[in-house]
């Protein structure tokens, strides 16, 4: 169960999930929420899901009460729009100019059809581009690896869900985040081997961690540092 994600069931927030992380060392259950919103349930080995999630839906006002305090407290600095943007994945930059008459990218600059000042705005179109970006860099790879190693799905989306890098769903469809430009390239690479595994299959199972192994021999550092990865996505962003 250690770097599964526990879907959570409000209906308010279809796409937000909740890491789960088991403990030799835990007796009880315990909620962690990270210093960008990730919230972290550390279980005792061989919890049941659906004892995480009563434990989880039963704590849903204090994680929510938490949550709102975190964003509360969060310096205005995370929040405040980029004047530059760095993708770790990809090994790029783009300066960004506000104001323009519509959102492009050109000459290492992206053009945001905003002030800078309405944030909400700036953050739909720079979600917008990166969504764009992610599909034009992302996709191809995740085909590349897909095709060189027999791995077959039925299409791929690019989303920005806030606690989940990629998915795949019992229909075919393999979801990326677009957050992943900002993780290193192995982090990447790990992730999309990560769902491509999951087309054979679905559960975290020990077969699921075998067939993974296979092809990321280091998987369990992998899987921790993508627990980690939320830290290098920046709060302009807005999933946080």
């Amino acid at each position: 169960m250690t770097g599964n994600q526990l879907d959570l069931l409000a209906p308010h927030e279809p796409d937000e999930v909740f890491l789960i992380r088991e403990s030799k060392r835990a007796r009880q259950m315990a909620i962690n929420i990270g210093p960008h919103g990730v919230v972290e349930v550390v279980v005792p080995r061989n919890t049941q899901p659906k004892v995480v999630q009563a434990f989880v839906i039963q704590h849903q006002s204090w994680i929510d009460r938490a949550l709102m305090a975190l964003e509360k407290d969060r310096p205005e600095i995370c929040r405040s729009m980029p004047d530059r943007i760095e993708l770790a994945s990809i090994d790029r930059h783009w300066d960004v100019q506000y104001g323009g008459k519509r959102l492009r990218e050109k000459d290492g600059r992206v053009f945001v059809p905003a002030v800078h000042e309405d944030r909400p705005a700036c953050r739909r179109h720079l979600q917008q581009w990166l969504k764009t970006t992610a599909k034009v860099h992302l996709v191809p790879q995740l085909q590349q690896l897909a095709d060189e190693h027999g791995f077959s799905y039925k299409r791929v989306q690019v989303r920005g869900q806030k606690t989940r890098w990629g998915s795949y769903s019992s229909s075919g469809t393999l979801s990326l985040n677009f957050c992943l430009l900002f993780l290193a390239p192995e982090l990447v690479r790990h992730l999309m081997f990560h769902e491509l595994c999951h087309t054979q299959e679905m559960s975290h199972s020990h077969r699921f961690w075998r067939l993974l192994e296979t092809y990321q021999p280091a998987y369990r550092e992998l899987e921790r540092r993508l627990d980690r990865g939320w830290m290098d996505v920046p709060g302009w962003v807005g999933l946080h």
